[in-house]
């Protein structure tokens, strides 16, 4: 799977002169400011959500290859459970790999 995002890394900073936090990837940024930005979004909120969500957003990419990995192993076992007749820990298995498909798919 391909994800359309931007690809990290992603980085956060703060800056004191306005009292914001900014993440950014490449020529992308979530609150930045400079002209060789392109600003995705403006988030409001209070400074410990601020600083949580910049960490999840700096985080994200790593995050959406950690799960596409995990649900690629969980097809194998689930793959591996069913040829060795284990059907009910497979059938488990394989619809924990199609919820993690189904999350990155809303990515």
């Amino acid at each position: 799977m391909n994800a359309a995002h931007t690809p990290g890394p992603w980085k956060m900073w703060a800056d004191d002169w306005n009292d914001s936090l900014h993440t950014r990837a490449g020529d992308f940024g979530i609150g930045s400011t400079g002209e060789d930005a392109t600003r995705l979004a403006t988030v409001h909120e209070t400074e410990d959500e601020a600083e949580s969500n910049a960490r999840l957003m700096v985080k994200a990419p790593e995050l959406f290859a950690g799960l596409e990995e995990a649900a690629k192993h969980l097809e194998q076992a689930a793959y591996d459970l069913a040829q060795a007749g284990r059907i009910d820990q497979a059938r488990a298995t394989q619809i924990n790999a199609e919820h993690a498909r189904a999350i990155l798919a809303r990515a």
